[in-house]
């Protein structure tokens, strides 16, 4: 039917949506690790390469930025109230690893 046929596309659409989502926060998780290591580096690492340490950590500062634009533009299409809580909060907590 029509009817059961729309139901499961709309399924369809929402997993998709969510998943539209959840790859670009797992960009976070892996860009915001990046980050912490090349801060580390930075600090204990070789003195010769600080610079290189600081420059892989702004720019894995910009990956976590960018992917978190990405899922709150993503989040927009989704109704699910408590998916989008849960993204946001998360969003928000990657973005504070790296905005210390």
């Amino acid at each position: 039917s029509t009817l059961s046929s729309s139901s499961a596309a709309s399924d369809v659409y929402k997993r998709q949506t969510q998943k539209a989502c959840l790859i670009p926060l797992n960009v976070m998780k892996l860009s915001a690790k990046a980050y912490n290591l090349c801060k580390e580096m930075g600090e204990k690492g070789n003195e010769n390469s600080r610079s290189d340490a600081e420059v892989g950590a702004l720019m894995a500062k910009a990956a976590v930025h960018g992917a978190g634009k990405n899922v709150l533009i993503n989040l927009e299409g989704i109704k699910d109230e408590s998916f989008r809580l849960k993204m946001e909060s998360d969003v928000s907590s990657w973005l504070k690893i790296v905005d210390v």
